[in-house]
């Protein structure tokens, strides 16, 4: 059986290896300091989104690539994208990351990602179009299962 839920957007797979999100501002949650109103991202602040690959319900090893569309913030170079393996506390800036669970691992993966809002002044008149163009970019994940242990994946 091939099974993953992922969190925070609730969508179980079965017998699938890829899943597309949208992912917009309003999944974050935001965190500013004294000049920035709560609930809001600004610069100077930094927004979070928690996602769990849950893969408790699967029998078989399999190795999953998780891409983000980060088109968006190339307009935005003071706009950076982090993610972070909560388990591993392994941190990674970019917009790809991959990850295996075997048989006998965990199974099941926390990531962070993180938008850091750099307060950069000669990007001001480009940060002034998010007020109405907020951003948003696609997350592709990927899964396969991993049919040798070279940790080679084939989909199914």
């Amino acid at each position: 059986m091939f099974s993953v839920k992922i969190k925070p957007f609730n969508v179980s797979i079965s017998n699938n290896v890829s899943l597309t999100n949208q992912i917009t501002l309003d999944d974050f949650a935001y965190t500013g300091n004294q000049h920035i109103e709560s609930g809001y991202f600004a610069p100077g602040g930094s927004a979070t989104l928690d996602i769990t690959i849950d893969a408790s319900e699967t029998d078989v090893a399999l190795e999953y690539v998780i891409d983000f569309d980060t088109t968006p913030l190339a307009t935005h170079p003071n706009i950076v994208l982090s993610i972070t393996n909560l388990d591993t506390n392994q941190a990674m800036t970019g917009n790809h990351y991959t990850g295996t669970m075997m048989l006998n691992d965990n199974r099941e993966i926390s990531l962070r990602l993180t938008l850091a809002w750099n307060n950069v002044a000669s990007y001001n008149s480009n940060d002034s179009v998010l007020i109405d163009d907020p951003l948003s970019f696609t997350m592709s994940i990927n899964f396969s299962q991993i049919l040798s242990s070279s940790g080679s994946g084939n989909s199914i």
